[in-house]
């Protein structure tokens, strides 16, 4: 053999293995380690309390799906990388901004447990006229129905609805005392 034909000969030879090494294998691993981190970045609420880097995340996934549909297996397992970094982040922040909305709720349930509570002793201690005492006996059972509302949320971990309805709580509670202070001609409670 020439030595011409010899390189040409091993060239050809070497040609497939080369071609069979730029072909990636489908990423499951990174398949699954992004699907859990996108997992445990739901039960944190990322996409409520993290929004843009929950998006962020979303819209990387979404690439990695298109590129393993393709087969595009490098550039889907790149994606992957870089989507499961990114949930890792958005539950990471969320995780975070939880545990505060968490405290605010918590000071708002005591602070509004303990209004309505002084509420209610207050307007034992006054004699009312029967219109009077239904007006404010039905506002009373809105204000209530507001924080088991509240309350309901709180123990479910539903913290964005809890927040709200907290405050809404707060709104009727302090209408209520308001009330209650212009009827017994002394100040709100």
């Amino acid at each position: 053999m020439k030595p011409l034909q010899r390189i040409c000969a091993g060239w050809f030879a070497t040609l497939p293995i080369i071609s069979m090494l730029g072909c990636a294998s489908r990423p499951d691993e990174a398949l699954k380690l992004a699907q859990t981190a996108m997992e445990e970045a739901k039960q944190e609420q990322a996409a409520d309390f993290a929004t843009a880097d929950w998006k962020s995340a979303q819209k990387a996934w979404d690439d990695a799906q298109a590129a393993l549909a393709r087969q595009s297996y490098s550039e889907a397992a790149a994606l992957l990388t870089t989507c499961r970094s990114r949930f890792e982040k958005a539950r990471n922040i969320s995780k975070a901004k939880r545990g505060d909305v968490r405290k605010e709720i918590s000071l708002m349930q005591s602070t509004v447990n303990a209004r309505f509570s002084v509420l209610k002793d207050h307007i034992s201690k006054f004699k009312l006229s029967g219109k009077t005492q239904k007006e404010l006996s039905q506002s009373c059972q809105d204000v209530e129905t507001a924080i088991d509302k509240f309350n309901s949320e709180a123990l479910n971990d539903q913290l964005i609805q809890a927040k709200s309805s907290g405050q809404a709580a707060l709104e009727k509670l302090n209408q209520v005392e308001k009330r209650v202070g212009s009827l017994t001609k002394g100040p709100a409670v």
